[in-house]
């Protein structure tokens, strides 16, 4: 119990101070959740909401999903997360989320304790609660648990995974109390008499086998399989498997992003004391608790053949970067999305064998990336999507084929505002292309030669790609019945298609490429002439079980 209830209170979002990913800068921004709810009760897709940039597993089954790294413990599904601040500090016991749009992908929420510097789980669930069927709004309110300090910053994260569609919310509330619980110290001593230790001796024959029989190579395969805290919790339980656990080959693939709100030095000194010879490392999220020296220190001495490195989101400045090229000279996949305090990517033409490389996010230039490309002639996926808008993209595009003629999958969404027929005409020499997501680049906006020659490159490259498995169109208004057409005869291989807000395509336009496209199994054709159509969908649904189709709904005025 709080010592008064008149010292309640519930605070709305004053400040945002982190997120993992945006669908937008300013509609669809995460800083639309500060304040009062702008949108809630109504249901819908709305710009003034916070959205994040991906949902469902579409992303995860297009070769340009980061590689994973490691085993990640069941417990442990986020993959959204947004850092909100509040006006006052409160002893916190609940927090209220406005959801306007397919709702329940909220699994865990963390508490910022300033006086020791940490992050504690107020509260945690096994995977989100979808509403499949929900139609409406929903203000849910979650419980917190053993919170006893002041706290004015939280953090959701969320398992967007299972969601039908982009999640959205609205607004967020803290609610608690400016004074702190009192503690009941009877009732703890009651609790405390209550609790027995119970013993239990059993007499094992002499001729059965124990766990450490087995042989030690079977163990280390054994280990393989599991997640770096089963891992130690089997080396607490006796001294045998805990020499076991200490076998250096078992933290090869090392997943640190679980452990994002625990992970301090000894973690790295305890790794540099084992030996071990890390070729994969995950450290996405992790940007406290350690220090940059002693993370840099244990790259030194344990990851001198690293291989794939994460550090999405984890604060990290450019010239520390330059420090860690100069120690993983044999680097292939290297993920820097959302680092926010990177100004300058020069550091990357430090490696020459990078393969996968994202950069969501970031702020790049031109000059920047084409040094990228002609040091690394062999990268295959890029990830350049929300990086501070090109203002001519066309010499990247170029010095892409001209370097990296090899390359599968290319993420730019957002990354300019419109595309010239030079642009479509470099592109299409990007023979292997199999993902492309040109999201929210448009033609030029004319009707004259500009235009006109920019509609017809755009089609002559979608009708010569004939690899591609994913094409994002999205917000492409230009997209039309002939566009659709190619589509259909072109593009046997495609698997997902993004079509939203592309008004002009009709019903027949969806029934020819779905019927065509036999691989198809996603196609968003939200907001098009076609997504209004109610019966069309019904039987789209029933004729084609295969294909997800997405048609979202509005509740604002806005067009494309």
């Amino acid at each position: 119990m709080f010592k008064n209830d008149t010292f309640s209170q519930s605070l709305p979002v004053c400040q945002v101070n982190g997120f993992s990913s945006s669908y937008g800068s300013q509609s669809y921004s995460p800083y639309n959740i500060i304040g009062e709810p702008q949108v809630y009760p109504r249901y819908g897709d709305a710009s003034k909401s916070c959205v994040f940039r991906t949902y469902g597993q579409w992303w995860k089954k297009m070769p340009n999903h980061f590689p994973s790294v490691g085993v990640t413990p069941s417990w442990f599904s986020s993959d959204e997360f947004i850092i909100l601040k509040f006006a006052k500090k409160l002893y916190a016991n609940s927090v209220a989320l406005y959801e306007t749009y397919h709702p329940g992908c909220l699994v865990r929420i963390f508490l910022y304790n300033e006086r020791n510097n940490s992050w504690r789980c107020g509260y945690s669930r096994r995977g989100p609660k979808i509403y499949h069927d929900n139609m409406e709004s929903v203000c849910s309110l979650f419980q917190l648990k053993d919170v006893f300090f002041l706290c004015d910053t939280i953090r959701l994260e969320f398992d967007t995974s299972q969601s039908y569609y982009y999640t959205e919310i609205d607004a967020v509330y803290l609610k608690g109390f400016l004074q702190g619980p009192r503690i009941n110290i009877d009732a703890i001593e009651t609790d405390l008499d209550r609790l027995t230790i119970q013993s239990t001796s059993s007499h094992c024959s002499q001729q059965s086998l124990s766990l450490v029989d087995l042989p030690v190579f079977v163990m280390i395969k054994i280990f393989e399989f599991l997640s770096l805290d089963e891992v130690l919790n089997i080396g607490a339980t006796c001294w045998c498997l805990r020499r076991l656990t200490m076998e250096p080959a078992i933290y090869s693939q090392l997943n640190l992003q679980p452990y994002w709100h625990s992970l301090n030095n000894d973690v790295f000194n305890h790794m540099v004391e084992l030996k071990v010879r890390v070729t994969d490392l995950n450290l996405a999220w992790c940007s406290t608790g350690y220090t940059f020296p002693t993370f840099l220190w244990f790259l030194e001495k344990c990851c001198g053949s690293l291989k794939t490195l994460n550090l999405a989101n984890t604060g990290i400045s450019d010239n520390e970067m330059v420090a860690i090229a100069n120690i993983t000279p044999n680097l292939n996949n290297i993920n820097v999305s959302r680092c926010c305090e990177i100004k300058n990517i020069a550091f990357i033409s430090k490696w020459s064998s990078i393969v996968h490389l994202n950069i969501y996010g970031l702020d790049v230039t031109a000059k920047e990336l084409i040094s990228v490309f002609m040091r690394n002639p062999g990268l295959k996926y890029l990830n350049m999507g929300a990086v501070t808008p090109l203002l001519d993209i066309i010499p990247v595009i170029k010095a892409l084929a001209d370097y990296c003629c090899g390359l599968i999958s290319l993420d730019i969404w957002r990354a300019c505002k419109t595309a010239s027929h030079f642009f479509f005409k470099e592109l299409a020499r990007l023979k292997d292309l199999e993902e492309l997501d040109m999201g929210w680049i448009n033609l030029p906006q004319s009707s004259g030669k500009e235009y006109r020659e920019a509609m017809e490159a755009m089609k002559l490259f979608i009708g010569s790609s004939v690899n591609l498995k994913k094409l994002y169109l999205t917000a492409n208004r230009h997209v039309d019945s002939h566009t659709m057409t190619i589509i259909a005869n072109s593009l046997h291989r495609l698997e997902q298609l993004d079509i939203l807000g592309c008004s002009s395509v009709l019903p027949d336009d969806i029934f020819k490429v779905v019927s065509k496209c036999e691989n198809l199994v996603f196609l968003d054709y939200s907001f098009s002439h076609a997504a209004s159509n109610k019966e069309f969908k019904e039987m789209l649904l029933k004729k084609y079980p295969r294909v997800s189709f997405k048609t979202s709904f509005t509740i604002d005025s806005y067009s494309f």
